[in-house]
């Protein structure tokens, strides 16, 4: 038994005595072996090569959007054109309305011949060329002229005239400063227009002024008859209430029809 316990104690005491290993060092490292070498250089390779291929692309790509082809820039010639034709033909629009712009004409009638008012009203009328009863003139319509017309709707009527009424007036009514009737033939060599219709489009159109026909020795004062079968209401009260005088607009034509 003693023997026993003094093995037991002995390798007790022997393992106190040793002491802990020290751990171990990492080994240095190796060189790369030419297989990993190997190994490793396809996908570095890889990698360049699909950098090179990306940065060509971006390289190329803006080249590629900025030509175009032959047969893009023909397909793309008819709309070009197209655009360019209505474009001018709109310029060429926006030329010519303005010309075809027509002028308002007025024609003013006096109904009634004694002034019973004041000297302003008598040189109103004289100024408007109304001297006398059943005198007519054809006049361009602006605030100037409206504002004298209202001035003296007590003895005058008037309204807008199309442009076959002034042809019919000028016809018919129109005189010479030296005497005779207005023709054809004495437009042409006054105004240049084959007819009396081509002189009364060149003033609606504005190629001609109407103070130009005074100018050129033709009365601006028309001479009517009374109309046929006499006024159809009272020659004293506004034709807005069952009367002839004042403004009628477009119903003047019927008037004028009646004292040619």
């Amino acid at each position: 038994m003693s023997t026993k316990k003094k093995t037991k104690t002995k390798a007790k005491a022997t393992v106190k005595k040793q002491k802990p290993k020290a751990a171990k060092k990492p080994a240095p490292p190796t060189e790369i072996s030419e297989k990993h070498v190997t190994e490793l250089r396809p996908e570095k390779v890889d990698v360049v090569k699909e950098t090179k291929s990306v940065k060509e692309a971006k390289e190329i790509v803006p080249e590629k959007i900025q030509k175009i082809s032959e047969k893009h820039v023909t397909e793309l010639r008819p709309e070009k054109v197209d655009v360019v034709k209505e474009t001018k033909s709109v310029k060429e629009a926006k030329e010519v309305i303005p010309a075809r712009i027509q002028k308002t004409f007025l024609i003013a009638v006096r109904i009634l011949g004694e002034v019973t008012s004041s000297y302003d009203m008598e040189y109103n009328l004289r100024s408007l060329g109304l001297e006398y009863r059943f005198n007519a003139r054809l006049l361009e319509k602006n605030d100037s002229t409206l504002g004298m017309l209202r001035l003296a709707k007590d003895y005058i009527t008037w309204g807008e005239v199309k442009p076959q009424d002034i042809v019919d007036l000028l016809k018919k009514r129109g005189e010479l400063m030296g005497g005779g009737s207005l023709t054809d033939k004495v437009v042409k060599e006054r105004f240049g227009q084959e007819t009396i219709g081509g002189l009364v489009t060149a003033l609606m159109e504005g190629k001609v002024e109407l103070r130009t026909l005074w100018q050129m020795d033709i009365k601006p004062t028309f001479r009517l008859r009374p109309p046929s079968d006499g006024f159809n209401a009272s020659t004293k009260r506004p034709f807005q209430s069952q009367g002839e005088l004042g403004y009628r607009g477009s119903e003047i034509s019927t008037l004028l029809a009646r004292m040619r």
